[in-house]
């Protein structure tokens, strides 16, 4: 999970969307992230491995939420010695940058002019896989991205180390949300183990079981179709997919499929004020719900790796 990130996919308040407000405080951030130094995770790292990215910071992933958590991350790896690689990359955009005639609707926002575009306030580009691959190739030991899938955060490192599309997908969207594709989803996270053939997963809690229902369930989470599922290059397509126990607690899934697109797009994410409260303030109402069409895979974001070694 990101660090002060919505662990989901969607759901964002259009406020959080706007201003880069987020659902969690300073504080709490620094406290959670400030043990990973300690983890295996991070010390994995110094190992040459790196540890696991991070999407959507700041909860909304506008700039502002990746400076936030990588102004914080700064500050644990000085005060732990760690000499770590951290790269930033941001998803914000401008909408004076976005062609109009790139952009289309989907369901069921209608089509978009562009006093519409420039009304808001705030506009995200939904990363896919390959600006966190593109950070990891270079060299990044710890990738802090703008708004991301929460399935491209956890494929980014094994697409690149060359397993197969399919598994792979089909395992990042069962993870994303840790727990709740077990039978106690308060127990913890989980540990998915990709081959060429399909993926296992399991609970880290020894008390705790996934079962084939648990796991098919997560498919039904944040989908419209629980069979499919659409990233930025293609579409997870999970209809032949066969959830097998292995145990009491463990699952093998096969038959995933990963169909690439024809063409690559980004979905944008914007809003704008509408209104006022007294004590609210500023209301904010979503009005992008759209994709672009890219000519590359990474020519929205903006990677920039740290060269402190």
């Amino acid at each position: 999970m990101s660090p002060g990130s919505r662990s989901a996919s969607g759901l964002r308040t259009p406020g959080m969307s706007r201003h880069g407000r987020r659902f969690t405080n300073w504080s709490k951030v620094r406290r959670n992230w400030s043990r990973l130094p300690q983890s295996e995770m991070w010390s994995g790292t110094t190992a040459g491995q790196p540890t696991a990215p991070n999407g959507s910071c700041g909860t909304s992933g506008t700039d502002a939420g990746v400076d936030w958590v990588a102004g914080i991350t700064r500050e644990i790896l000085a005060g732990e010695g760690l000499d770590l690689r951290l790269a930033t990359i941001y998803s914000s955009q401008r909408a004076a940058d976005l062609d109009l005639d790139r952009i289309r609707p989907l369901p069921p926002a209608g089509d978009l002019d562009r006093a519409t575009l420039e009304s808001c306030a705030n506009i995200v580009g939904m990363m896919g896989h390959e600006p966190i691959a593109a950070a990891l190739t270079d060299g990044a030991d710890v990738v802090l991205a703008g708004r991301a899938t929460d399935t491209a955060v956890a494929a980014a490192y094994p697409l690149l180390r060359g397993m197969p599309a399919g598994p792979v997908w089909h395992a990042a969207k069962i993870v994303e949300c840790g727990g709740q594709c077990t039978t106690n989803p308060r127990a913890g996270g989980v540990l998915a183990t990709v081959d060429a053939t399909g993926f296992t997963i399991e609970p880290l809690d020894p008390a705790n079981a996934c079962t084939p229902t648990s796991v098919a369930a997560h498919m039904l989470y944040e989908t419209v179709d629980p069979f499919t599922m659409r990233e930025p290059a293609g579409t997870i397509e999970v209809g032949d997919a066969v959830y097998r126990a292995l145990d009491e607690r463990r699952v093998r899934v096969e038959g995933s499929r990963f169909e690439p697109a024809a063409q690559h797009t980004i979905k944008l994410e914007g809003a704008r004020i509408t209104g006022y409260e007294t004590e609210r303030g500023a209301v904010y109402e979503f009005v992008l719900n759209h994709v672009v069409e890219v000519p590359s895979p990474t020519s929205l974001f903006r990677v920039y790796l740290e060269d402190n070694r």
